[in-house]
């Protein structure tokens, strides 16, 4: 059993007729195909669903596809998924310009050909899977960082004064509780302590063993 999330793509066109087109050629890949009718269905489908692609139709009536992906690409959850605009007019390079402007990543022409789509579809929803993981790679790198800065500040702030136990040498910590020395560094920093004996030390330990067995 495949426990992989599927991944989603959004079809937006107010033609049923290229919906149900454009379902039926991706009906073979590992995708949830969600298909709506104009872009602001598509921005409430975007706040409800984590998509991976979208197929946004060019020509559309209240809100066409240029203003749709401007407004997808303003948004937190949809910055940073990738469109593919599908027109049947406007090729010249004045259209595309404007298209790449709103976001887009890539164009198809209708009517579209079942083997182009699902080449594309592949491609970029492979490209979504990478930038997705670089994005995780570079939270956990960033959360990391945080932490070390927060360990640097908690040694730095204990370049004050530390209270310690003059008897035990217990340290007490920020919650108040006392802990011993190595406990207290080991948790405010990357060190670890290896034990042993001073001079000074074996030297009394020595004696003291003498004196035992006189």
């Amino acid at each position: 059993m495949n426990d992989e999330p599927t991944r989603v793509v959004l079809v937006v066109d107010d033609q049923p007729v290229n919906l149900a087109l454009s379902t039926k050629i991706l009906a073979d890949l590992p995708v949830d195909v969600i298909t709506t009718t104009s872009g602001e269905k598509a921005l409430e489908v975007l706040a409800k669903r984590d998509v991976s692609l979208i197929l946004l139709d060019v020509q559309m009536p209240d809100m066409d596809g240029f203003e749709t992906a401007d407004r997808i690409k303003a948004t937190e959850c949809g910055k940073d998924i990738p469109i593919i605009f599908v027109t049947a007019v406007g090729t010249d390079i004045e259209h595309i310009k404007k298209g790449y402007g709103s976001g887009a990543v890539d164009y198809l022409l209708k009517p579209v050909t079942p083997f182009v789509l699902k080449s594309k579809v592949r491609v970029f929803l492979d490209l979504k899977e990478k930038y997705d993981e670089a994005e995780a790679r570079l939270q956990l790198l960033e959360e990391s960082n945080r932490k070390f800065k927060q360990t640097l500040e908690s040694l730095r702030l204990s370049e004050g004064l530390i209270p310690i136990c003059s008897w035990c040498k217990s340290i007490r910590n920020e919650e108040g509780d006392w802990e011993s020395v190595e406990d207290y560094i080991s948790r405010a920093s990357a060190a670890e302590f290896t034990h042993g004996i001073c001079p000074e030390c074996s030297h009394k330990i020595r004696c003291q063993l003498n004196r035992g067995d006189e």
